[in-house]
């Protein structure tokens, strides 16, 4: 994957997280919808990189994990920011 695709999935990734905090917002949900959203993607990346580390199919686990980690890490991030700017906390 190059840059172009990395950049392309970092933007949907902030919009759905965005998109997550406002359906939290019209819910009146109390817990961090993004949480479970982006929660169990950074579990599996990081089963995934344990996977590789640990030479279960390393060439297939290795690859997919940290791209999984990775995204999961910066949804997280995204949706925890999107929290503090729009509760006027940034």
């Amino acid at each position: 994957m190059g840059f172009s695709h990395h950049l392309v999935v970092f933007f949907v990734i902030a919009v759905i997280s965005v998109v997550l905090r406002f359906v939290q917002i019209r819910a009146a949900i109390r817990v961090d919808l993004y949480i479970f959203v982006f929660g169990p993607l950074i579990a599996f990346g990081f089963l995934f990189l344990l996977l590789g580390l640990l030479d279960v199919n390393r060439g297939l686990f290795l690859d997919i994990g940290k791209f999984m980690f990775l995204y999961g890490a910066v949804g997280a991030g995204c949706g925890f920011g999107a929290t503090r700017v729009l509760s006027g906390r940034f």
